[in-house]
């Protein structure tokens, strides 16, 4: 039987802004939104690498359901990094992210940056990634909270026969009592078209929907936010 991978995804709230809202939470605290989790190294431009150049570009984009960063904008920090950008756009398409979720769980439509530095001083290539703190998402880092019951998720005889892989992205609402009041989800196909994904969907809201957590008597409502992905292959 193949199982469901669960990633679990949360937020949690900064600033008195939402003070009154429900607090949310994250499911894997090893979760970073916007950050890339595969990437594939650009090419070093040999001229440069002889050179010992270095060079800087930032990139901006959209990061979608699925991890890919839509249209992404590449812009050299000066005129010396103007060679790095054909490679680094050409790494790009490969390159994977845990794609950003606003409170609602769902999937962002704002940009994220990160800066990729190619540096060879020591006559090697290196590249690195760093991340700038943005104003245009509300948050960075998330805490986590953990079920005391966890169910398990299978693809059910109508996925399997359909051979469809999907993410889900869902938002637990919890009770005081640590209980789920509701379960919402938005279900996008891993590869081709959108159709035929609710057994999938209402998978997650079953199952999810048998999460416990602790009770918790501060808050008589908390938000969990989930991202499932069904593979039929490891």
């Amino acid at each position: 039987m193949f199982l469901a991978r669960l990633v679990l995804i949360a937020l949690c709230l900064e600033g008195a802004a939402f003070a009154e809202d429900p607090p949310t939470y994250a499911g894997d605290d090893g979760t970073r939104y916007g950050r890339a989790h595969v990437v594939v190294q650009p090419e070093y431009p040999q001229a440069a690498l002889r050179e010992r150049k270095s060079g800087a570009i930032a990139v901006t984009g959209v990061v979608d359901a699925r991890g890919e960063m839509e249209s992404p904008a590449l812009a050299p920090e000066d005129s010396g990094s103007q060679a790095f950008v054909e490679p680094l756009r050409k790494a790009l398409r490969f390159w994977s992210f845990y794609t950003p979720v606003e409170r609602d769980c769902m999937p962002s439509s704002r940009p994220i940056k990160v800066r990729v530095e190619f540096k060879a001083d020591d006559g090697s290539p290196h590249v690195f990634l760093v991340y700038a703190a943005s104003d245009s998402l509300p948050y960075d880092d998330w805490p986590a909270i953990k079920p005391i019951e966890t169910p398990r998720l299978r693809y059910t005889r109508a996925m399997l026969a359909q051979g469809s892989e999907a993410l889900v992205y869902a938002r637990v609402v919890v009770n005081a009592e640590g209980g789920v009041n509701e379960v919402a989800t938005r279900t996008y196909p891993k590869h081709g078209d959108a159709s035929g994904l609710e057994p999938f969907a209402r998978e997650v809201r079953d199952g999810l929907g048998r999460l416990r957590f602790a009770p918790d008597s501060t808050h008589s409502t908390r938000y969990v936010c989930y991202t499932v992905e069904f593979n039929l292959r490891d």
